[in-house]
């Protein structure tokens, strides 16, 4: 086992798109393990890879667990949303079942179009649903209003335009 300082180190030395695994397979404490993915999230471009083991462990996780990956102004501003709630993805089918969705749908809409994402002719959809806020994490780091949720309800989808 070693230390969450040990576990940052050599998680920001992968890139985005590798960091996601680093931080997966990080033998660190099981608390330490939703902190690291909390502190990291952000800075992942490739969550997909990993997304059945981290899946796994929101799903299984208590809501203490949850509240270590967020920071202390993401707990309070999760505590003021309702206990049921809409959240938006904005994907292609190839990525329809992500981790990451956003409470706000115009965010939403534009991440298929980012350069990224952008998949050329493919059709981009919107993805509707709605998150018990007691299994849910919130990051407000990059302004995308995300909710990390690993069971999403009433899920419809629309093409994007």
């Amino acid at each position: 086992m070693i230390s969450l300082d040990d576990a940052l180190g050599a998680s920001r030395l992968a890139n985005s798109f590798t960091r996601i695994r680093t931080v997966v397979l990080s033998p660190v404490s099981r608390p330490d393990w939703f902190r690291l993915l909390g502190s990291e999230w952000s800075v992942c471009d490739s969550v997909w890879s990993a997304r059945g083991v981290i899946r796994s462990m929101l799903l299984e996780a208590s809501r203490e667990e949850l509240d270590l990956m967020m920071e202390p102004e993401e707990r309070a501003a999760l505590a003021l949303l309702p206990e049921r709630f809409t959240v938006y993805r904005g994907c292609y089918a190839v990525n329809r079942a992500g981790l990451s969705w956003s409470t706000d749908r115009s965010i939403a809409e534009r991440f298929p179009r980012l350069m990224r994402y952008n998949r050329p002719g493919e059709q981009s959809i919107l993805r509707t649903g709605t998150v018990a806020r007691d299994r849910v994490v919130l990051k407000l780091d990059r302004d995308e209003k995300e909710i990390i949720a690993a069971r999403v309800y009433n899920i419809c989808e629309e093409p994007l335009l």
